[in-house]
Order: structure tokens, then C-alpha cells, then sequence
């Protein structure tokens, strides 16, 4: 088939609108945020036939400067981890890929050149690059911080949620009444909101599409929760998580903590090897407490939607509790939780 696209006069940013496109049409969401936020600002303007080993080099630094600074600073603006800033390698080197050898002619901008990344090492280093082991809320503490009447209400009902669903928050965010099967006692979860472009979107891994069981003790909430808002088709399950901005949502969870006392400093501090606690330790926590109640690896697998029971094993290994200090997992929820009004 003649090619009828002429790539060499497209801009980068030009050519990743095309390509982006073709990986959304098969199912592939991840790249558009590390080339908006990264790569664009960089080589956006650039054909892909006028970059360079140079131009690499550059973003490459870009890169290790953001790692430094998020090691001296934490989270933030031009701040990244080192395994955020892999994941923006691998997004320039995987275009690069497309651009040079794509099955898809009209998407060889580089053909017959040379890849200008192929030489050129990558940011960060071996510690950089390691993941951080995540925190988990005690269900003790938990129990504090839904039953803290200075926490609004929304938000302990949204807290409440997501611990005992462990779902992902982008998947909390789309979940809506017809996915909460009252009856049979199930959350299906089948799509994630895209906070990128504001889409709906399938979940993160293969796995991703599944049956949550509702937990007897959630139950109660979610009844009420429905009856208070007199549940249409597509209203939002925890509307909250759209009215407010995502990036204050780590924030807003630690005040919460704070404010029902929970002060443990792995839930507020972070270090080179521990993340603190953001809304997504609740998934974290869900996850953690399974294990604690003895749910087998397989089981857990299946309910968190993880692709690679290695995943599972990492929270297997949080949750040992041999003194039994730590709580109950999965208690019952304040009466205001799950009493009407």
C-alpha cells in the first residue's frame, strides 16, 4: 500500500497526534501525559528528521535534574521520581521505535534514518530507578478517621469507598449506580476515567475488567448513599472525586489523617524508599487487609485486577501482624455512615 502521509513534514507533536490516535483505537492508553508534559515542550516543534543525539541528550537532562530535585523536594511541579522519569524514556524511545520501523507506513517519519536515542543512556540511576514501597493505613487508624466527625461526611463515605472496593481512584472516579449491583453483591468494575482528557477509559491492566465483592460492612453505606441521592443511571457513585481537583487529593487525604489524629510518620513523611500515604493508599490499604484476613494470593489477584501475582505478593508481604496490634480489617463503619437521616 503507497504511502500517502508525508511524514517529513509533520512536527513531532504533529506525528504523536497520529500515533496516539492509532494506539487508542486499540485499547492502549499511557503515553500522551510523559509526551504533553516531557517530551512535547522539547522536541514537539522539531520533524522527527531534524532531532538529534543532542536533542536527546537535552531531554535526558531534563530529566536527571527533575530527579534530583524531586530527591531533595519531594513531590511537585518539574519534580519526578526516578521511575516516572523511566516511563517518559520509554514513551520517547517507543515513538522512536514507531517512527523508525512502525508497521504502519504512514507512521515511518524516520525510515532509512538512524534512531538519534539509540546511543544515548538513560536518566537516573539503579536507586533512582527503584520503586518506592507504598504505605498501607492500619485498620485502627482507619476506623479513627471514618469515625472523625471534623472529616466531612462526603469524604469518610468517599474513604470509606475506595478502602473497602480497592478500586484504583481513576476507576472509583467512572464508577456509577448500574455498576453497583446491589442485589447479588457486586461492583463491576469495566472502565477508568481518563484525568488526562477528562474520557472514559478502559482499567489499567487485562485484569483490570472484574467483580468486586461489596463487603457486608459496606453495604449499609452504599443503601443509603443511593435512597439519599435517588440514584439515576448516570449519576457518579462518589461524586466528590469529580469536584475536586486530582492533584489535591494527597493532600486532602493526609489532613484528614491528621485531623482524626492518625500521625504515624509513614503516612505523613516520605524518604528515598517510602512513598506517604494519598488517596491511592486506599487501594493500598484494601489490598493490605485481604491479605490480613488470610484471602489467598490467587483470590486477591482476581479482586485487584493485577496482571502479575508478583504485584499481589508486595502487599502479601505488608500485611503480617503477628502482635494482632494493628486492628480489625474490614470493621463495621459509624452509625452516620450507614444510618439514614
Amino acid at each position: 500500500m503507497a504511502d500517502e502521509h508525508d511524514t517529513t513534514a509533520e512536527t513531532c507533536d504533529q506525528w504523536f497526534d497520529r500515533y496516539d490516535a492509532h494506539q487508542r483505537a486499540q485499547g492502549r492508553y499511557g503515553t500522551r501525559s510523559q509526551w504533553r508534559t516531557w517530551i512535547s515542550p522539547r522536541l514537539g516543534a522539531k520533524r522527527w528528521v531534524d532531532v538529534t543525539p543532542d536533542d536527546i541528550e537535552d531531554l535526558r537532562d531534563v530529566l536527571d535534574a527533575a530527579i534530583l530535585a524531586w530527591r531533595r523536594d519531594g513531590r511537585g511541579r518539574g519534580r519526578i521520581s526516578g521511575r516516572t522519569a523511566m516511563s517518559v524514556w520509554w514513551a520517547l524511545r517507543g515513538a522512536l521505535r514507531e517512527a523508525t520501523a512502525s508497521k504502519r507506513r504512514d507512521l515511518r517519519a524516520l525510515l532509512g534514518r538512524p534512531n538519534p536515542a539509540l546511543s544515548v543512556q538513560p536518566p537516573g540511576d539503579e536507586l533512582s530507578r527503584r520503586g518506592r514501597c507504598k504505605t498501607f493505613v492500619y485498620p485502627s487508624e482507619f476506623a479513627r478517621l471514618v469515625s472523625c466527625k471534623d472529616v466531612p461526611l462526603v469524604w469518610r463515605e468517599a474513604h470509606a469507598i475506595a478502602a473497602y472496593t480497592y478500586l484504583r481512584p481513576s476507576e472509583l472516579r467512572a464508577l456509577r449506580w448500574p455498576d453497583v449491583d446491589i442485589d447479588h453483591g457486586r461492583v463491576l468494575v469495566t472502565k477508568a476515567w481518563s484525568y488526562l482528557d477528562g474520557t472514559i477509559k478502559p482499567p489499567k491492566t487485562r485484569g483490570g475488567i472484574r467483580e468486586v465483592p461489596i463487603h457486608p460492612q459496606l453495604l449499609p453505606l452504599l443503601l443509603r448513599m443511593r435512597r439519599r441521592a435517588d440514584a439515576q443511571p448516570a449519576d457518579l457513585v462518589v461524586p466528590i472525586l469529580g469536584a475536586v481537583p486530582r492533584d489535591t487529593l494527597a493532600a486532602r487525604t493526609r489532613r484528614h489523617l491528621l485531623a482524626a489524629g492518625v500521625v504515624r510518620d509513614a503516612l505523613h513523611v516520605s524518604s528515598l524508599t517510602m512513598a506517604r500515604a494519598n488517596f491511592r493508599s486506599w487501594r493500598d490499604s484494601g489490598i493490605t487487609w485481604l491479605a490480613m484476613v488470610g484471602l489467598d494470593s490467587s483470590r486477591i489477584m482476581r479482586r485487584a485486577g493485577h496482571d502479575d501475582v508478583g504485584t499481589t505478593m508486595r502487599y502479601v508481604k505488608l500485611a503480617e501482624d503477628p502482635a494482632g496490634e494493628l486492628g480489625e480489617p474490614f470493621g463495621a463503619l459509624p452509625l452516620d455512615l450507614t444510618t439514614s437521616t
